[in-house]
């Protein structure tokens, strides 16, 4: 081969050079381009927050704000003819016919946070006569009380649309509200029972069972592995649902089978999922009058349930041996 010159040296030199600044100018693009990505991309995010805010500021200024009573402490209403009162004491709310009645909080707390602001979604100008509304008797009276002594009631009337025609106090006034005004009330008083927890226990948790009826006592332990499968399929089955009598007084104890002439007691000892053993006591009483179910009592509670009696055969059968 020939000697290189000195001028095909110099064009070597220029074509390296030139790879090198189209490299450059093309990762000088690379990167203006990733800027005005990033820079559509904030300015997205910025037009999709304001374009948020906004609609949330219009949704705002369309509610027409009617009452506003803070730190409820009584709501009363009449739902399926039935008279329901609530009331609250030292931050509990109770239902005032029957203290005794296991309240579930939830619901309580959602009618408290419905009716502490109540809103409409426009109010009638001109309004016509109550009575096209259907608001002279209405279908709803909710009356409130707060801690301060304030006192309003809220009439709900004639259905409209998705929602409801509504007025309040003095009933001066005609408007048309959602009708998710009314969800948190159209529940019967059992419904609004707060049920006992059953433990649940999977397979292999199961370390202890002792069964007690009058003087006679059997105890399974985890070693005995078909005993403790059976009662383990018996006692992860059962499920606290059906009330029979949300609260016992020891009077009644005997027509549920709970006396001590008659109930089967139940101790369980097992381990939970963080490895922590774990005790509770739950008895079983009576077949039912239908001679479907066997009332159920959990622990100290005082609420009786009614559950599937074929949940418990297995069981007395392990007991009678």
């Amino acid at each position: 081969m020939g000697k290189e010159t000195e001028q095909d040296t110099c064009n070597i030199v220029q074509w390296k050079e030139g790879g090198r600044i189209v490299k450059r100018n093309k990762i000088v693009f690379l990167l203006g381009v990733l800027v005005i990505l990033i820079g559509c991309y904030v300015g997205l995010q910025f037009w999709n927050e304001s374009k948020a805010a906004k609609e949330e500021e219009q949704k705002e200024a369309k509610v027409v704000k009617v009452k506003t009573l803070e730190a409820l402490t009584e709501i009363s209403y009449t739902y399926n003819e039935s008279k329901f009162v609530f009331e609250k004491k030292d931050g509990t709310w109770i239902y005032a016919p029957d203290e005794k009645f296991p309240l579930e909080q939830t619901y309580v707390e959602t009618m408290e946070n419905t009716f502490s602001t109540i809103q409409a979604e426009r109010e009638l100008e001109g309004a016509d006569a109550l009575i096209d509304y259907g608001l002279e008797q209405p279908a709803y009276t909710i009356h409130l009380k707060n801690e301060a002594g304030e006192e309003t009631d809220v009439y709900i009337g004639n259905s409209v649309n998705d929602g409801y025609y509504m007025t309040v106090g003095d009933k001066s006034k005609v408007y048309t509200v959602s009708s998710s005004i009314l969800s948190p009330i159209q529940y019967d008083l059992m419904s609004l029972l707060s049920n006992d927890a059953f433990p649940y226990i999977n397979s292999g948790q199961l370390e202890k069972v002792v069964m007690t009826k009058k003087n006679k006592t059997e105890t399974f332990l985890k070693e005995e592995e078909d005993a403790i499968t059976t009662l383990e399929s018996a006692i992860g089955g059962i499920t606290l649902s059906d009330c029979a009598d949300y609260y016992m007084e020891a009077a009644e104890a005997d027509a549920y089978g709970m006396d001590e002439k008659n109930v089967t007691k139940v101790e369980v000892t097992y381990t939970d999922s963080n490895e922590k053993e774990q005790e509770f006591t739950f008895y079983i009483g009576a077949t039912d009058s239908e001679g479907e179910n066997r009332y159920v009592k959990l622990g100290e509670s005082h609420i009786i349930y009614k559950v599937d009696r074929t949940k418990f055969q297995e069981m007395d059968t392990l007991f009678e041996k």
